[in-house]
C-alpha cells in the first residue's frame, strides 16, 4: 500500500504573526500540505507501532512540487519505480471543510489539477504615483477576469461526487 502526501510550500508570505508561522520570507504552507505532512507522519507512525497486526508493504510517499505540476515527474526521473515496490493500491489524501470525524471518499482523480500562465501586461509603470501594473490591486483584478474568461476550458468534467462516510 501506498499512501502519499504533498510537501511544497507556496509562494506566498505569511503575514499571521502567529508562533508558528513560516521563517522564510514569502514562502509558507497556505493550502493544508503541512497538515498532509503530518497527517501522512502519523499513518506511518501508526503503522510502525501496529506493525503485529497487518502484513505487506505500507510505503509513505511525500511529494514536491505538487503545485507547480513537476514533483511527480521529478521522483519518477529520479528513479522512484526501481527504488520502491510497486504497490497493489495508493492512496492520496487532501483536507476538505467537512466537519471532524468524517472521511469522504471517491474512486479515481479528485482534487487534481495543475495549471501554469505567464501573463504580459503592458502600460504604464510610474511607481511614484502607484501605477506599477504588478501592483495596482484594480489592475490585477482586471487581468484575473481575463484569466477566468479566456482560459476557461471548452469541456468540463465534473469531479466525482466524494462519498461520505461516518
Amino acid at each position: 500500500m501506498l499512501a502519499r502526501a504533498d510537501t511544497d510550500a507556496l509562494p506566498v508570505t505569511e503575514a499571521t504573526g502567529l508562533p508558528y508561522a513560516s521563517a522564510v520570507d514569502g514562502i509558507m504552507h497556505a493550502c493544508g500540505h503541512d497538515l498532509h505532512v503530518a497527517a501522512l507522519l502519523g499513518a506511518a507512525k501508526l503503522m510502525s507501532d501496529e506493525r503485529g497486526a497487518w502484513t505487506g508493504t505500507y510505503l509513505a510517499l511525500f511529494q514536491p512540487g505538487e503545485e507547480i505540476g513537476a514533483g511527480s515527474q521529478a521522483m519518477l526521473d529520479d528513479g522512484l519505480v526501481a527504488k520502491v515496490p510497486r504497490p497493489d493500491v495508493a492512496f492520496a489524501q487532501h483536507v476538505m471543510p467537512i466537519p471532524a470525524g468524517i472521511v469522504a471518499t471517491a474512486a479515481g482523480p479528485v482534487f487534481s489539477a495543475a495549471d501554469s500562465l505567464k501573463i504580459t501586461v503592458y502600460g504604464k509603470g510610474v511607481p511614484e504615483v502607484g501605477l506599477e501594473p504588478h501592483s495596482n490591486p484594480r489592475k490585477h483584478r482586471e487581468v484575473q477576469k481575463i484569466y477566468r474568461v479566456r482560459a476557461k476550458p471548452a469541456a468540463v468534467r465534473p469531479s466525482p461526487k466524494p462519498k461520505v462516510c461516518m
